[in-house]
């Protein structure tokens, strides 16, 4: 019996060899399948990386084309203000010619007038002084 320890611990001690091998075959497979699913995620990882930065580029895309139409619409609103303050200016310009035409023509009436006025005022004083020179001339030749 003095082999029966040494049996006793070879059997025991290749039991944990064979045991050894089986679990380096069954540890090697988890690794390689730990390995390939590290491998999917590292490709998953930069998928969706890609599809983040593409979808950033999305909304700079959309919002360049956001800022384009906005300046278009002001564009459009300030030319639409400018055409209505050009006819508002204009409106304003005809009214001022037409008020300045109907004071104009108003004074003239009134000049034309005193004109008138003043001229029958004259005649009248010219006929009268005529008259009172003839009377003077009369008085003249009589004496």
């Amino acid at each position: 019996m003095t082999y029966g320890g040494q049996i006793l611990t070879l059997l025991f001690g290749s039991g944990g060899i064979i045991m050894y091998l089986f679990e380096r075959k069954s540890n090697r497979a988890k690794l390689d399948r730990l390995l390939e699913e590290n491998k999917a995620l590292k490709i998953s990882n930069e998928t969706a990386s890609v599809d983040k930065e593409k979808k950033l580029m999305d909304l700079y895309q959309e919002a360049l084309d956001d800022l384009k139409s906005r300046y278009d619409i002001t564009i459009a609103e300030i030319k639409m203000d400018y055409q209505k303050k050009t006819e508002e200016l204009e409106n304003e310009y005809k009214a001022k010619c037409n008020q300045l035409e109907q004071k104009y023509k108003s004074m003239v009436d009134v000049y034309e007038d005193r004109i008138a006025k003043m001229q029958k005022s004259f005649d009248k004083r010219f006929k009268n002084m005529q008259a009172r020179i003839r009377e003077l001339e009369r008085e003249l030749e009589s004496k």
